[in-house]
């Protein structure tokens, strides 16, 4: 079983156009990058990054949402 000791989680908007009331928003996600670092006590840190723009009901892209999400395993979850 890999259980996590350590979970952070950074959240990053970039908007582009005003949203209001009403607007249908549509959300298009997709995993951004996976990355795996070695730790210094032979565990690993693995970075996550999501991202998903957001278009309104006219197609226009009005936001971008990115998570990075860090998990760090000790040394015995890993094989």
């Amino acid at each position: 079983m890999l259980v996590d000791r350590a979970r952070v989680r950074f959240d990053e908007y970039e908007l582009f156009e005003p949203i209001r009331a009403g607007d249908v928003l549509t959300a298009h996600p997709k995993l951004a990058d996976l990355e795996e670092k070695p730790r210094d006590d032979g565990g690993a840190m693995l970075i996550v990054t999501l991202q998903a723009d957001f278009y309104n009901q006219d197609g226009t892209k009005v936001l971008t949402a990115r998570q990075k999400l860090l998990r760090m395993y000790g040394p015995e979850h890993l094989q």
